[in-house]
């Protein structure tokens, strides 16, 4: 059977960036997610990373660890439930890598999200965007004047997000 640490790993470097081309800030939260989950796992179980099983990790803890997220971290089930995603993902790479883990992983995988309100956005009206572009310091006399303007109306324009302006080369 294959080590978890060697599946962890294999599991961010080639599954999560090669295979799925999944960006840097999802793969940073999917770490994190895991991370959690292991040391979570580990204090509950009382034993060190090192000795650590595979076959420890079982959906009774997960739904322990979710429960965990809300009641000791202060997630909303919003929150939970992207961590329910990024564990899932990871249980269906387990999965195809070690066939022993299949039943685990189906119950994992099982699990459902929990219902959360879904918040409508509305789109700024006029008034409100002219606020925007005019709280900024949109001078265009000045090159950092000008530089803002140019920036909060790329995003206006185009619908990007600051990250996605932010990565642009």
């Amino acid at each position: 059977m294959t080590t978890l640490g060697s599946l962890i790993v294999s599991f961010f470097r080639n599954y999560l960036a090669n295979q799925k081309g999944f960006a840097a800030n999802t793969i940073a939260s999917y770490s994190d997610c895991i991370r959690l989950l292991l040391s979570y796992s580990c204090e509950r179980l009382g034993v060190n990373f090192d000795k650590l099983d595979l076959d420890m990790i079982t959906d009774e803890l997960i739904l322990d660890f979710l429960d965990h997220l809300e009641k000791n971290r202060g997630n909303a089930p919003a929150t939970r439930n992207q961590r329910l995603g990024a564990i899932k993902t990871f249980f269906r790479f387990l999965a195809l890598q070690e066939p022993t883990a299949t039943a685990v992983c189906e119950r994992v995988c099982a699990i459902s999200a929990k219902k959360t309100e879904h918040k409508v956005i509305t789109p700024l009206d006029n008034t409100e965007i002219k606020a925007i572009l005019g709280s900024a310091q949109t001078s265009t006399g000045t090159l950092q004047g000008a530089r803002d303007q140019a920036l909060l109306l790329t995003l206006y324009n185009t619908g990007a997000r600051v990250q996605e302006l932010v990565d642009a080369n």
